[in-house]
């Protein structure tokens, strides 16, 4: 998605990504669910990703590793005046 708002120097994109966590909540591996066709922002968001806390999860009292599916990494941008 990518979004010009009503200001035309406002910028808006989100890129989709895929996430799996270790049981002590700590990434393991990130990957691009829906890719931008722009690298720079794929990249942004692979780090971004990487760089955030997740919740950890319990079944049947055990915590357990998971994907975290489609992750939105939204880029925010305002043109310099």
């Amino acid at each position: 998605m990518n979004v010009l708002s009503k200001n035309p120097s406002d910028y808006k994109t989100v890129v989709f990504v895929d996430v799996l966590l270790s049981s002590d909540g700590e990434t393991q591996q990130v990957q691009l669910s829906q890719p931008k066709s722009l690298t720079l922002f794929n990249r942004f968001a692979l780090l971004k990703a990487k760089n955030q806390s997740y919740a950890i999860k319990h079944k049947q009292g055990n915590v357990i590793s998971y994907w975290e599916k489609n992750i939105a990494m939204e880029f925010n941008f305002k043109a310099l005046k």
